[in-house]
């Protein structure tokens, strides 16, 4: 995982700046850990809600005071008035490994962005997001991402360009749960005898699941362009719930074949609310059908759906799988399914993009590869208006990338603003953006080369908290 070794030996609490009118901003210290996050309950609270978001106050204080895999207290920002001891403004920076194609970057994972009320308009945030942009450089990070309101963090380089949730809601089946152990029955099955037939078991994770949640997890990488690594240490992270807070824990499951080996696993809301049980990741192994795995999930999802009802005394009788807008789960359940919700996005800021560009040139060389341009011999331009970059390619091999300072009208392609990111990302492909934004250009002598070394090809992030 990518890491700043310099924030991590910073002490707790040290002064960073004074930013004036009586107003420090400093590193956290454990000791803040409450004070941060009643501030971030009550900025973060859902417009419908009459009170503070506690599952945001307990993911606050997981980040402060248990010991995380990538960053410490001093990796969350605090402005203090000095007057008073208030916390003005804070913002936490998780350093996070992602892959683009196989191929790892550092990311600095930007969150629990909140300003008090009396404090807003004062430019902390800026301030803020100034400092965590230098410290994720100094680490060598390539990107920065973060999960955020709408428009805001395009002031500070960011581009919405990764889908972020999205669901289906289906209706649970209306029938006895018992436990759950299912032995399938489906046309892969049908011939087998009682004996030769899959049977599954669906248990809670422990710590000896790690490798198999690992190996599941890399497999699962390969169907989308972008994806968010978890090493050991952030799987222990997520299973040794010990001083953890429960309100923001994650029910992790594993699914077991007969001879007990994991096949696939699923990770659920640890405290639902309301009348769904909600399920953020369901993953299989290569060997291991879809079509499997359905019944035994769903026979879980009874199960629990029961004890969630019977807890919270009211009916428990939706899944909302919240897996992104398209997984292979999908159309197993296409008959259940109650309601859709589409996704909203990350922002993610990318500022030195010709550095990116080298550091993934394997895979764009790949992409190429795979496309009608394959052995393509030139030079293409990428011009944002403002500035632009150069590939130079020789059969299909990319020679160089270098800054462009002077983009003109000859690029091979014009993108306004920040949406290259767009293209780069595989979130959006050239006919997509040529429709939206009327001021993004492509020649035609080059739009086969471009569009086979950025495809569309979508992608799901579950980040590390």
């Amino acid at each position: 995982m990518a890491s700043g070794p310099d924030i991590r030996a910073r002490v707790p609490g040290a002064t960073i700046d004074d930013v004036g009118d009586g107003l420090l901003l400093r590193h956290a210290r454990p000791e803040d850990a409450e004070a941060v996050a009643a501030l971030n309950a009550d900025v973060h609270r859902a417009n419908d809600e009459a009170g503070p978001d506690e599952r945001i106050a307990s993911w606050t204080r997981d980040l402060l005071l248990r010991p995380h895999p990538t960053m410490t207290p001093a990796h969350t920002l605090v402005v203090e008035d000095t007057a008073t001891g208030d916390i003005a403004s804070t913002l936490v920076l998780i350093p996070q490994t992602w892959t683009f194609g196989g191929v790892p970057f550092g990311v600095g994972r930007i969150e629990l962005v909140s300003t008090a009320r009396p404090y807003r308009r004062r430019g902390l945030v800026r301030r803020q997001m100034e400092e965590v942009h230098r410290w994720s450089a100094a680490s060598g990070d390539l990107a920065q991402a973060i999960t955020g309101i709408p428009w805001y963090y395009r002031q500070f380089g960011y581009e919405m360009t990764l889908h972020l949730g999205g669901e289906r809601q289906i209706v649970l089946p209306r029938q006895p749960t018992g436990p759950t152990v299912v032995a399938v029955d489906s046309v892969a099955t049908a011939d087998a005898t009682p004996d030769d037939r899959p049977g599954y078991n669906v248990r809670p994770a422990t710590l000896a699941d790690v490798p198999a949640l690992i190996a599941i997890d890399d497999h699962a990488q390969r169907r989308g362009l972008i994806s968010c690594v978890r090493d050991a240490a952030a799987w222990r992270y997520h299973l040794d719930t010990s001083g953890q807070d429960g309100i923001a824990a994650w029910d992790i499951r594993v699914v077991t074949a007969r001879d007990g080996s994991v096949v696939a696993y699923l990770i659920a809301d640890g405290t639902p609310s309301g009348d769904r049980l909600q399920v953020v990741r369901l993953e299989t192994g290569p060997s291991t059908p879809w079509v499997e795995i359905i019944s035994p999930i769903l026979a879980w999802a009874n199960e629990r759906a029961g004890e969630l009802s019977r807890d919270a005394r009211t009916t428990v009788d939706v899944v909302s799988l919240e897996l992104g807008p398209d997984h292979p789960v999908y159309p197993l359940l296409s008959g259940r399914v109650l309601r859709s919700r589409r996704p909203y996005a990350w922002y993610v800021r990318v500022p030195d993009v010709p550095a990116f560009l080298r550091h993934v040139r394997p895979v764009l060389e790949r992409h190429l590869a795979a496309s009608p341009a394959a052995g393509f011999t030139g030079d293409v331009t990428l011009s944002t208006y403002r500035e632009g970059v150069t590939i130079r390619l020789r059969r299909g091999v990319i020679e160089a990338v270098e800054p462009w300072p002077a983009p003109d009208v000859t690029a091979s392609a014009r993108f306004p603003d920040l949406t290259f990111l767009r293209l780069l990302t595989g979130w959006r492909d050239l006919d997509e953006l040529e429709h939206a934004f009327p001021d993004c250009f492509v020649r035609d002598e080059h739009r086969a080369v471009i569009a086979g070394l950025f495809p569309r090809r979508d992608s799901w992030i579950w980040p590390l908290d």
